[in-house]
């Protein structure tokens, strides 16, 4: 009895669990971060980051040999590459805005312990 792998393949249902767990690794391998993220953005064909989150089209779910070179790329941004900079501009533009210490900016995006309703300075 002989069984083609195609038909042995198109029988077997993805786990897109372990495909997301494997990015998640990916991302966090390569930018030395804890923290990271992936979401399928489903209004988007657009691959981005906010150093945190990695957002993929959603059409990257079926995809996961480009989506690892996506993935691979925004996490070397993440870690290595221009968002940083990109964030401590960020910082000085709300702190002069908003008229606000920039070391209480960095605090809000750090997520540390501080009570304080961001959305009132907004």
């Amino acid at each position: 009895m002989v069984i083609n792998l195609s038909t042995l393949y198109d029988l077997f249902e993805k786990d897109f669990f372990s495909d997301l767990f494997a990015l998640i690794n990916i991302g966090k391998r390569i930018s030395g971060k804890k923290d990271i993220y992936i979401e399928f953005n489903q209004n988007s064909q657009l691959t981005f980051t906010d150093g945190r989150f990695i957002y993929l089209p959603k059409k990257m779910k079926d995809d996961i040999f480009t989506a690892q070179g996506l993935v691979a790329h925004e996490s070397g941004h993440i870690g290595y590459g221009s968002f940083e900079l990109s964030f401590i501009k960020l910082i000085d533009i709300f702190s002069k805005k908003y008229d606000l210490p920039q070391y209480f900016i960095l605090m809000i995006k750090s997520g540390s312990n501080c009570n304080v309703n961001v959305r009132k300075f907004l």
